[in-house]
C-alpha cells in the first residue's frame, strides 16, 4: 500500500479523493440567495382615435379596437380593456376622442 501511494497513479488517486471530499464545501460557500425576477409587460391604454376624413363614423372606435387587439396578440404589453379606459375618460370630465395633449396626458 505504501508503494501505490508513493507511485504517480497513487499520488493522483488520493489528489483526486480529497478534491472529491472538499468540493461540496467549495460549492456550498459559493452558495448565493436565489432571487426570482418577475419580469412585468408595460401596460398600454388605447383610446378611441381622431377621424378626420368622416366624423362621425365609428372607424375610430374600430381603429382601436384592432390595434389592442394586435398588441395583445404580440404578448409584449398588458393593453388595459376598452371598458377601463372609458370609465376613467368618463371619471375625468373629458369627451373621446382624445384630441389634444393635456386630455391625452390626464
Amino acid at each position: 500500500m505504501r508503494r501505490f501511494i508513493a507511485s504517480l497513479p497513487g499520488k493522483v488517486v488520493s489528489n483526486l479523493l480529497v478534491l472529491a471530499l472538499v468540493l461540496p464545501y467549495l460549492t456550498l460557500t459559493m452558495i448565493s440567495r436565489a432571487e426570482a425576477q418577475v419580469q412585468v409587460a408595460p401596460q398600454l391604454a388605447i383610446t378611441e382615435f381622431v377621424n378626420r376624413k368622416s366624423p362621425g363614423t365609428n372607424f375610430g372606435v374600430l381603429a382601436a379596437q384592432a390595434f389592442a387587439k394586435e398588441f395583445q396578440a404580440t404578448n409584449a404589453f398588458d393593453v388595459i380593456p376598452e371598458e377601463t379606459v372609458n370609465r376613467a375618460i368618463q371619471s375625468l370630465g373629458i369627451t373621446p376622442p382624445l384630441s389634444d395633449s393635456v386630455n391625452i396626458v390626464r
